[in-house]
């Protein structure tokens, strides 16, 4: 299946973006994510937010709340940092 962003008019794989993760569900919505996420540290709130687009062709910022169990000084990577299957938000751009 391919997904054209209303935006920037760039037709997306959505075979090739699942290498990034996705399809996430948001709603009765779906969310393919076109980067790695990323730590984010914003106003004094750490989370991670990746970009992705959506099944309509929108694009979207996707964010993910840091688990108050996990601890980066600890954690031998990022796995585990949040629930990488609920994101908190997303939001079209």
């Amino acid at each position: 299946m391919t997904i054209t962003s209303t935006t920037s008019g760039v037709v997306y794989d959505t075979d090739k973006l699942r290498k990034h993760g996705g399809p996430l569900t948001w709603g009765d919505n779906q969310v393919w994510l076109l980067d790695q996420a990323y730590l984010s540290d914003r106003r004094g709130e750490a989370v991670y937010k990746a970009h992705g687009i959506d099944v309509h062709g929108r694009e979207v910022e996707v964010r993910w709340d840091i688990r108050a169990d996990w601890d980066a000084a600890t954690a031998d990577d990022e796995s585990d940092a949040c629930d990488w299957d609920s994101p908190a938000d997303v939001r079209v751009w």
